[in-house]
C-alpha cells in the first residue's frame, strides 16, 4: 500500500523527534561529564545537529524511493489487469462472426437483430474495460445479451435459466468478471454438445457481498479442458482486485461442472 504525503511527513517528523531525543541525552551526558567544557558541549551539538540532518534527509530519500516503487508497481498491476481484460472475450467474438455469416444466409431479420446485440456486447466490452467498476445491473445487462445472443445461434436448443436475487443492483463490481463463466459455460459446455446442453446460473448479491454460480453439462473427454485460459484469467484478476476478499473454486461430477464465486464488495 502506497504511502501519502501526510504519513510521509509523520515518519519524518517522528524521525526528528527520535533523533532530538537522542541528541539531548548526548548533550546531557556531555554535560553531565564536564560542565565547565564549552567546547565539548559546542561538539555534541554539532553533532546532534549534523547525524539529526542526516537521518532527515535519509528519510525523505527512502520514503521518495518507496513511493517510487509503488507507483510503478500500481503502473504494472495496471498493466497487466488490461492484458487480462484484452483476452476476455476473443473465443466468443471470433465464433460469433463465423455464426452471423451462415445466419446471414438464413434468416435476414434474426441477423439484424444478432448485429445489434453483438454490436451492445462489442461497445460495453471496449468501453467498460476502461473503467475501475461498473453497476451490478450494467453486468447482468451484459449477461443478459449474451445469452439471447447464444440463443439465436442455437436457436433455443441449449436450455439456460438465470435465477438473481439481489437487494440492490447499483452496487459496484468490477467490470468484465461473471462473463467469463459464463462464457466457459459455453465453450466447454454447449458448443462441444449435440444436444441436452443446459447451463444454470444464479446470482445472489447483498449489499457486501455477491455469489455468483454457473453449471453446465459436457462431454466427458473434454473434462481436462474445462480449465481454460479465461478461467486462469480470472483467478489472477481476482487476485489483483480482490485479494482476499474472494472465494473461488471449480468442480465436475456425473458430467456436470461447476464454478462458483463469492466476493466482499
Amino acid at each position: 500500500m502506497a504511502l501519502n504525503k501526510k504519513q510521509i511527513f509523520v515518519l519524518i517528523g517522528l524521525s526528528i523527534i527520535l533523533v532530538s531525543i537522542i541528541g539531548m541525552l548526548i548533550m546531557k551526558s556531555e554535560i553531565e561529564y564536564d560542565s565547565s567544557s564549552t567546547s565539548d558541549l559546542y561538539f555534541a551539538i554539532f553533532r546532534f545537529l549534523f547525524f539529526g540532518t542526516l537521518v532527515v534527509f535519509f528519510a525523505d530519500w527512502f520514503f521518495r524511493r518507496w513511493r517510487a516503487y509503488q507507483e510503478l508497481k500500481n503502473e504494472r498491476l495496471a498493466a497487466e489487469l488490461h492484458n487480462l481484460k484484452s483476452q476476455v472475450s476473443p473465443h466468443f467474438f471470433f465464433n460469433t462472426l463465423n455464426n452471423l455469416y451462415g445466419l446471414i444466409k438464413r434468416d435476414a431479420d434474426k441477423s439484424r437483430e444478432f448485429v445489434l446485440k453483438l454490436s451492445d456486447l462489442m461497445r460495453y466490452s471496449i468501453y467498460s474495460s476502461d473503467k475501475e467498476s461498473v453497476t451490478l445491473k450494467e453486468e447482468i445487462d451484459y449477461l443478459e445479451n449474451f445469452i439471447a445472443l447464444h440463443e439465436i445461434r442455437y436457436f433455443n436448443t441449449v436450455d439456460i435459466h438465470f435465477e438473481k436475487d439481489m437487494e440492490n443492483d447499483d452496487i459496484a463490481i468490477a467490470p468484465l468478471l461473471l462473463i467469463i463463466l459464463l462464457e466457459n459455460a459455453f465453450k466447454h459446455g454447449a458448443e462441444k454438445l449435440t444436444n441436452g446442453a443446459f447451463i444454470i446460473l444464479n446470482l445472489k448479491a447483498q449489499q457486501k457481498k455477491l455469489n455468483f454460480t454457473v453449471e453446465n453439462n459436457f462431454e466427458e473427454d473434454v473434462l481436462n479442458e474445462t480449465d481454460g485460459l479465461g478461467l486462469k484469467n480470472l483467478q489472477k484478476r481476482l487476485q489483483l482486485l480482490y485479494p482476499e476478499k474472494y472465494d473461488f473454486k471449480v468442480s465436475s461430477h456425473d458430467s456436470v461442472f461447476k464454478a462458483e464465486l463469492e466476493l466482499e464488495l
